[in-house]
C-alpha cells in the first residue's frame, strides 16, 4: 500500500512538473518573441539590420543595429537548455532591408506590394538586386505598386549598370505567368 502512495504521489509531482514547465516554457518563448519585436524600430534604411535567433523564431528577424541583444540571447540561452529541440530549413537570408514608418522590413512584406482580388492586377517583376544589379528572380507583385517596389532599390541601382560595371541581362519573364490567389489576396508566379 505504501508502495502505491508513494508512485501516485511521484506521478503527480512529475505530471505537475511537466506542467509547470510547459508553462514556463510557453511563457519564455513568448517573452522572447516580444523581446525581437520590440529591436525592429529605425528613423533610416542604414539602422535596419538582419539577425536569426533560431527556431522557433523565425528564418530571421529584422532589428535595428544598435539594439541590445544581451537580455534575447540570454533568454534564448535558457530557452534552448529547456531541451526543445526545434528545426527548421531557411532560404537565403533577405540583402536589403528597409525603413518604413519606423520599423524595418524586407519591400515583399509590404501587403499592399502584393495585394490582388483578379489576376490582371499581377506582375511579375525581378526581385530586388544583387549587389546593385537585378538578382533575376522572379516576383509576384500588384501592376499598380511596381513603381513603389521599385523605389526600394533605387538607391542600389538603376538596373543596368553598378557603378562603372555593366550588369549581366536577366532571362526573359515572359515564361511566367502572373496570378492572383484570391484565398490571400496575394499576387504569385507560375
Amino acid at each position: 500500500m505504501k508502495e502505491k502512495i508513494f508512485f501516485m504521489l511521484v506521478f503527480a509531482a512529475l505530471v505537475l512538473l511537466v506542467g509547470c514547465t510547459g508553462t514556463t516554457q510557453k511563457n519564455l518563448e513568448r517573452q522572447i518573441s516580444e523581446q525581437i519585436d520590440s529591436m525592429n524600430y529605425c528613423d533610416g534604411n542604414e539602422e535596419c539590420v538582419v539577425k536569426g535567433f533560431g527556431c522557433p523564431f523565425g528564418c530571421y528577424s529584422l532589428v535595428n543595429k544598435d539594439a541590445n541583444l544581451e537580455a534575447v540571447e540570454e533568454m534564448l540561452v535558457k530557452y534552448n537548455g529547456m531541451g526543445l529541440g526545434c528545426r527548421y530549413a531557411c532560404g537565403e537570408l533577405p540583402e536589403l532591408v528597409f525603413c518604413l514608418e519606423g520599423r524595418c522590413i524586407v519591400p515583399e512584406e509590404i501587403p499592399e506590394i502584393t495585394y490582388c482580388e483578379e489576376d490582371e492586377e499581377c506582375k511579375v517583376v525581378y526581385k530586388g538586386t544583387d549587389n546593385c544589379c537585378p538578382r533575376c528572380e522572379p516576383i509576384a507583385i500588384n501592376k499598380e505598386k511596381e513603381e513603389q517596389y521599385n523605389s526600394y532599390y533605387e538607391e542600389y541601382s538603376d538596373g543596368k549598370f553598378c557603378g562603372k560595371m555593366a550588369c549581366e541581362p536577366c532571362d526573359s519573364l515572359k515564361k511566367y505567368e502572373a496570378k492572383c490567389y484570391k484565398e490571400m489576396n496575394s499576387c504569385y508566379y507560375e
